[in-house]
């Protein structure tokens, strides 16, 4: 297990990234569940609190190392 430097939580604006790029994703048709929902937002939504689609974030410090985290590896904020 490796060492993190920053907290294992996502912040809403990362998980606003996360909705961001798998919306991107559905415009091309490249839905990972089946659903009745025509809203792509939602469809992003509920793949992303199933951990379905293999998305990650990079988080940038101030000495110009990074970390990147997975959506398998952190934990979403509340009311997500």
């Amino acid at each position: 297990m490796t060492t993190r430097k920053s907290s294992p939580f996502f912040s809403i604006y990362e998980m606003d990234a996360f909705v961001k790029k798998r919306v991107q994703q559905l415009s091309k048709e490249n839905p990972l569940i089946q659903t009745d929902s025509h809203d792509p937002i939602q469809i992003a939504k509920e793949e992303i609190r199933q951990r379905l689609p293999n998305l990650s974030v990079r988080r940038r410090f101030l000495d110009g190392t990074y970390e990147d985290i997975t959506l398998q590896e952190g934990h979403f904020p509340r009311g997500f």
